[in-house]
């Protein structure tokens, strides 16, 4: 039930350590960060947060797991990276 351009996508086998020490899970689909529903793709995302965001800053994942909706927050400790 999401547009063509709404922000969502499953996280992949790899969680880097930070974001699993945070709780972020492979297969979690990704919805949004600090509650925007944010429209764009997967690699704008990395550049959304780059741009928007410093290292030491903290970050609220909105994502689904299982069919739950939650937020998970993590403090910014090195730049996402794909």
């Amino acid at each position: 039930g999401l547009s063509a351009s709404r922000l969502a996508f499953r996280q992949g086998n790899f969680v880097p350590p930070e974001s699993r020490q945070a709780g972020i899970r492979a297969r979690d689909i990704i919805l949004g960060i600090d509650g925007k529903e944010l429209e764009m793709k997967m690699l704008q995302f990395n550049a959304y947060v780059r741009l928007n965001y410093k290292i030491g800053d903290r970050i609220v994942f909105n994502v689904v797991r299982n069919g739950v909706r939650r937020d998970i927050s993590m403090k910014l400790t090195s730049r996402i990276k794909r």
